[in-house]
């Protein structure tokens, strides 16, 4: 058994996911990498396959239709043999040296979850992401150990590594809509990631049903990055000339809601990008 492996999800990812896959490569020895193709009209499943060539007792490729980000990463945990998994995405990277750290630590160690800090470096100066002030460095702790996060702290996937047999006990099907039976616990605030992942789904057929009947108030907590990923949502839902209004529901408004009560609500939640 591998120790890792690591699923990259791609989509139209020909032109940057070379840098993601050699960084992965640099410590072959100990990991299984899963190229899922995601349905691109590009090189990506070519380039996939040729890296497949190269080292075909390390590389696994999966080519599928086109189902987004969530999709992907399930593809790639259905045939994932490490014990311990986790996502890159094609357009990430990871530093070698740091990855060897990690090696040498699940080497020794078992548990059901390594965090780790990363690098946000999308705009601008590089900014570290870490979480002294939420988790004990270098132990082994359990969740009623852990530190409250702040408002600006978010556990995204770039700093977890599961173990694989956790993830495949909780691993449920795509269309959430056949399954009947859920159970979620809803602290004071729910914290949204939005960066990758079918959040149409889980938006209107959990949570909207969940509270539209409850006392209860639903708060979202968006991340800074899904700003970008709304707006460019946004603009492609298509608008009636003559209302205003926009003609199919998107992200929890209705048919026909007005274009200007949805910029309204754009300004509100994300004051410092519009």
């Amino acid at each position: 058994m591998k120790l890792i492996s690591f699923v990259v999800p791609c989509y139209n990812s020909s032109s940057y996911m070379h840098h993601a896959l050699d960084t992965i490569l640099e410590i072959k020895e100990d990991i299984e990498l899963i190229i899922v193709n995601d349905g691109s009209t590009d090189d990506t499943l070519k380039i996939a396959k040729e890296y497949q060539k190269k080292y075909p007792k390390v590389i696994k490729v999966i080519d599928k239709e086109n189902g987004g980000h969530g999709s992907g990463v399930n593809a790639g945990l259905g045939i994932a043999s490490g014990k311990y998994f986790k996502v890159v995405d094609s357009d990430d990277w990871v530093d070698t040296s740091s990855l060897k750290k990690v090696v040498a630590t699940l080497k020794k160690q078992d548990i059901d979850m390594l965090i780790v800090n990363y690098v946000y470096e999308k705009e601008g100066s590089p900014k570290e992401m870490g979480y002294l002030n939420v988790f004990k460095e270098n132990e082994i702790f359990t969740w009623q150990e852990v530190g409250h996060f702040k408002v600006s702290e978010y556990l995204l996937m770039h700093s977890v590594f599961y173990k694989t047999s956790l993830l495949k006990e909780i691993h449920f099907h795509k269309d959430l809509a056949s399954v009947k039976d859920i159970s979620i616990a809803v602290p004071d605030y729910l914290g949204c990631g939005l960066a990758g992942g079918d959040w149409e789904i889980v938006f209107s057929r959990i949570l909207l049903p969940l509270f539209q009947n409850s006392e209860e108030t639903l708060i979202i907590y968006y991340l800074p990055e899904s700003a970008n990923r709304l707006w460019k949502e946004f603009r492609k839902i298509p608008v009636n000339a003559d209302t205003g209004c926009i003609e199919r529901g998107w992200h929890g408004f209705a048919q026909e809601t007005g274009v200007g009560y949805i910029y309204k609500w754009f300004d509100k939640t994300f004051p410092e990008y519009f």
